[in-house]
């Protein structure tokens, strides 16, 4: 799985046509669940365009509003469940306003990685020097892939 699969998702559900039994209010309701939270080919991009989909079909069309439900890598998580619950509240307008900022900080955070030399600091090479796990193992077997639940 990558990002081009949640965008892939995001396009598949514009088109889906409605279901029989869907309740007859315009309420969202979750046309698709996606776990996508121990993929290493998943970033921050492809989750906003879930987001972003979600978003823009309640605001264009509020009588179809089918969403992707998202449960994806921990520090997106609180980000993705603020989102949808702005979403399913029909407050486009803060569901917005939080993506946006999402992203800028997203895109700070990698221009500083960047700038840093691409290095990255933190927990696992401290708990690795300190004699905790080894990050290198825990790597290596992960692989470069993962399933799609």
């Amino acid at each position: 799985m990558s990002d081009f699969t949640l965008a892939e998702a995001a396009r598949v559900i514009r088109q889906r046509p409605e279901p029989t039994n869907k309740p007859t209010t315009p309420r969202a309701y979750v046309a698709m669940r996606l776990v996508v939270f121990d993929c290493p080919n998943i970033t921050w991009t492809g989750v906003r365009e879930v987001l972003s989909r979600n978003t823009e079909h309640m605001g264009s069309n509020p009588s179809k509003p089918g969403l992707i439900l998202l449960k994806c890598f921990y520090e997106y998580q609180k980000t993705v469940d603020e989102h949808t619950r702005h979403v399913l509240s029909r407050d486009v307008e803060k569901a917005n306003m939080l993506e946006d900022s999402w992203a800028k900080n997203m895109m700070a955070a990698e221009e500083a990685s960047a700038a840093a030399g691409g290095r990255r600091r933190g927990r696992r090479r401290d708990n690795n020097a300190n004699g905790g796990w080894d990050g290198d193992r825990r790597r290596s077997s992960r692989g470069g892939a993962c399933a799609i639940m």
